[in-house]
This record gives C-alpha cells, structure tokens and sequence, in this order.
C-alpha cells in the first residue's frame, strides 16, 4: 500500500471537505468514509504460467457472508 499511501497523503493534505471519496488505487479501490476511515478493496487474481490474470468480480452479497464467517471465527 506504499504507492497509494503516497498518493492519498497528496490527495488529503489540505483537504477541507469531510465527503466520502473513492479512489482506483495500485493495490485496489480505496474508499474514504465519512469518519476518514480508509476501506480497501482488493483484486483477487490467480498466478497463471508466472503471470497474474485477475479474477471476476463476485457478487459483494458472497463477499459480505464471507467477510461475516471469517469475523466469527
């Protein structure tokens, strides 16, 4: 996350307005929320002869159950 970190630090550094934002970051969708929480959302993607082929969107209904099972555990 170094190259995004550089990247939101330019982006806040002398931000006025508490909006949420959203950002196409390097390592995935970066959301700014209302309490300026920073929530990533990453590309999964499967190595392939050596090379990454990024994988299809889920539906975020799957993501959440399993954002929910993994936070149970």
């Amino acid at each position: 996350m170094g190259y995004d970190a550089y990247y939101l630090t330019a982006m806040l550094n002398g931000r006025s307005s508490k909006a949420a934002m959203l950002i196409n970051g390097v390592t995935g969708q970066l959301r700014l929320d209302d309490n300026g929480q920073i929530h990533r959302e990453l590309k999964w993607a499967r190595i392939e002869r050596g090379q990454p082929r990024v994988l299809p969107e889920l539906p975020r209904s799957l993501t959440q159950e399993a954002e929910i099972a993994v936070s149970q555990q």
